[in-house]
């Protein structure tokens, strides 16, 4: 009875060291995956940043070409605004060459050619009796 009570304990023994055994793997293996874990959790941290900043970047990039636009508008409107103020110009100064060599008569207004009979103008009065009267 003895000796069976010691071989039950040898055997008791041997499987305890084999479950401790296989305690001390199981904890070497969780060791391994909460530093896998904790690698993964870092990269996973890291992420949110770099969305933020993908996401920053991207409206920035967005807001760039907005402004870019409206400069572009801005410039294409400007462009217009000059070409019609000389358009303008120029038209005025048409109007105003048109009426510089006309000559009040009466009511009538005519008009001075510079060319023709001597004193030149259409009726043979020279400038100088339009002066006098």
């Amino acid at each position: 009875m003895l000796q069976s009570m010691q071989e039950a304990m040898t055997r008791n023994h041997d499987e305890m060291k084999e479950m401790i055994g296989q305690v001390r793997n199981n904890t070497g293996e969780l060791k391994e995956k909460m530093q896998k874990m904790d690698e993964n959790l870092k990269v996973f941290n890291k992420l949110p940043k770099m969305n933020k900043n993908y996401r920053r970047e991207k409206r920035m990039e967005k807001e760039e070409k907005r402004v870019d636009e409206i400069r572009d508008k801005l410039i294409q409107a400007n462009k217009e605004l000059e070409t019609t103020v000389i358009s303008l110009e120029s038209d005025k100064a048409a109007h105003y060459l048109r009426f510089q060599n006309m000559r009040r008569k009466g009511r009538r207004f005519t008009r001075y050619h510079g060319r023709g009979n001597s004193k030149g103008t259409r009726n043979g009065e020279g400038r100088d009796a339009d002066r006098n009267r």
